[in-house]
């Protein structure tokens, strides 16, 4: 059966990499049937945009456009899936903005892979609480999702418990309160 991939937030393929995952995928296919899931906000150009991709890298049959659906929603539709990816490449925008989809990933319960942009070092280990690898590289990519592939039943469950301990000890909005209840009240 297909190893099933997943994106969802605000499409926009050359700030998200769209063109890096969909010539990975095309590689990744050579050896396993595998298909990328995509929510969110599509606006018609980038839709034209996204179908001169799945037609270069040969993927119509592979790229399935699921729409805009409530956030809420969100966590439950993640269960359908195999990966969650952020194949976003180095640019300004994604060297220094934090993405919020990263704990939202994270707390899905489904292994996460990521490109180290942004601060996703920080939080990512590669292979222990996630998956992350340099930006801009289709091959490297493939060989990922390829090894992910590999070693899924082994490995899946424990990089999700990891995570989940990821997001309770960097993510919980009770750190961060407690922080700038300190900033704020210290006597220093």
């Amino acid at each position: 059966s297909a190893f099933k991939i997943c994106f969802a937030g605000y499409i926009k393929p050359e700030k998200e990499g769209f063109d890096i995952l969909f010539e990975a995928l095309c590689l990744v296919n050579k050896n396993h049937k595998t298909e990328l899931y995509v929510y969110g906000i599509l606006e018609d150009q980038d839709r034209i945009r996204m179908g001169m991709l799945a037609d270069e890298y040969c993927l119509r049959d592979k790229v399935f456009y699921k729409g805009n659906i409530d956030p809420d929603r969100l966590q439950d539709e993640f269960k359908k899936y195999n990966l969650l990816i952020l194949p976003r490449p180095l640019n300004k925008i994604n060297m220094y903005g934090f993405s919020t989809k990263l704990s939202e990933y994270l707390v899905s319960g489904i292994p996460v892979l990521v490109t180290d942009v942004s601060d996703n070092a920080s939080y990512i280990a590669d292979g222990f609480n996630g998956y992350i690898i340099p930006p801009g590289s289709s091959s490297l990519m493939a060989e990922k999702i390829l090894e992910i592939i590999r070693d899924y039943n082994g490995q899946a469950k424990m990089v999700v418990e990891n995570a989940h301990q990821t997001v309770r000890e960097k993510f919980d909005y009770r750190l961060f309160s407690s922080n700038i209840m300190d900033f704020f009240w210290s006597k220093d």
